[in-house]
């Protein structure tokens, strides 16, 4: 970097022409020889120039075998801000070269080329050196060349601060992009829900008038007939579909936003439990064990029965997915400003297609007639109405954890009417 590329094409053109060779003809011992003889003493002659030197702002010194100093240029006291009456000792202490200096001397080191702070003047410097050689090849003294490379390092160092600033933006970008994806899928599940939401909501309330007239009169008649009559357990079967028929109708307009609520400020904890004497005699049947992990958390203002339902919902699912036995563990705790409520199970798990599809109203993984698919859709409606979220977390084999947040606010109960999505 210090010698001219037309320079040193010239030395090497003028050592061809006096072996009378060009660079077509000439084989590689020919070239080790020009290079040898006539190409390396030329430019170690230009490069131990002084004026060449002081041209290049390149700082030299040369030690002698006992460190004295025999010969430093003017741009090495530019460079190092030594004063001109410095000692060998002021120099090696402000270059800190003692320990390869020695290194040198001892033959240990041949050349050495580093980078060095000059820690009074902040100053970078590339550092070359090595032995100067008497004609026996004895080592007489060692020799240092110094090329201020500040500016360079400077805009390496301003270089690598803008790769981690871009990194860094591109890092958060990332970030935005995704979380623009997960915005988009919940719009597009919001979307799709209201408009199920609405139809189911209609058809319910079509459906709802019906069968109350069914089951009245099926119950009316059945306070008329023996239990030993004939028609008893038709009517009786009739009685128990309708009252099922009505269950889901129930589900729906919950799921369509249409009832009347009435919100209160509630122990959470103490809902939970509540929900769960209607959960554990079943879950015991089923050889599965609701473990309770409950945190000392603030009221919530909320409805009651429908978070109960959520829980009620969630275990009952828990238990179909572990028809081996298994664990439910149920903990609550506050983050910031909600409550987050944990229903953990050890069964089975889901694959990424089926939790792709979990909240969607009518999708069930259970045989016919043992699931609607309106119950984790209902699930997701009620906590969402509430200002919460539901995530599924889950593994095929590994079990499912389903944390849903709800926000702390609190104030006087109140009854309110949802309107259609």
């Amino acid at each position: 970097a210090l010698v001219n590329p037309m320079f040193a094409k010239a030395i090497v053109d003028s050592g061809l022409k006096k072996y009378g060779f060009t660079s077509d003809n000439i084989t590689p011992f020919q070239m080790k020889k020009i290079i040898n003889e006539e190409i390396l003493p030329k430019l170690v002659k230009f490069m131990k120039g002084a004026e060449t030197l002081e041209a290049l702002g390149v700082g030299q010194i040369i030690f002698d075998v006992k460190k004295n100093i025999l010969f430093i240029n003017a741009s090495f006291r530019r460079l190092t801000g030594l004063h001109e009456s410095a000692s060998s000792k002021d120099v090696i202490d402000k270059t800190e070269l003692e320990d390869i200096i020695d290194s040198i001397l001892k033959g240990e080191k041949e050349n050495i080329v580093k980078e060095a702070e000059l820690k009074t003047s902040k100053l970078r410097l590339n550092i070359v050196g090595g032995p100067v050689k008497n004609a026996q090849k004895e080592i007489t003294g060692v020799v240092f060349f110094f090329q201020d490379n500040t500016m360079r390092a400077a805009l390496d160092m301003e270089m690598d601060h803008v790769y981690e600033k871009l990194e860094e933006k591109n890092a958060k970008l990332n970030e935005a992009i995704s979380k623009l994806e997960s915005t988009g899928k919940q719009l597009r599940q919001s979307e799709k829900m209201a408009a199920v939401g609405q139809l189911a909501g209609g058809v319910a309330h079509e459906i709802n008038n019906p069968l109350t007239i069914i089951l009245g009169y099926s119950q009316a008649i059945l306070k008329k007939v023996q239990e030993d009559d004939p028609m008893y357990k038709p009517l009786k079967s009739i009685e128990n579909a309708t009252g099922r028929c009505k269950k889901i109708v129930s589900d729906l307009l919950a799921f369509s936003r249409t009832e009347k609520l009435e919100k209160e400020n509630i122990d959470i904890n103490e809902a939970i439990d509540q929900a769960l004497t209607l959960v554990q005699a079943w879950s015991k049947v089923k050889n599965v064990e609701v473990s309770k992990k409950y945190s000392q958390v603030p009221q919530i203002l909320t409805n009651k029965n429908q978070i109960q339902q959520v829980i009620v919902n969630l275990c009952n699912n828990a238990v179909d997915a572990m028809p081996s036995g298994g664990i439910i563990t149920i903990t609550t705790k506050q983050l910031d400003e909600c409550i987050e409520i944990s229903v953990a199970d050890t069964g089975k798990g889901m694959s990424e297609d089926v939790k792709h599809h979990i909240f969607e109203p009518f999708f069930t993984t259970k045989d016919v007639g043992k699931g609607t698919g309106l119950g984790l859709s209902l699930c997701h409606g009620i906590i969402t109405k509430n200002g919460g979220t539901i995530q599924i977390i889950s593994e095929m084999d590994k079990g499912t954890n389903i944390v849903i947040k709800l926000p702390i606010t609190q104030s006087e109960p109140q009854k309110t009417e949802q309107s259609n999505p």
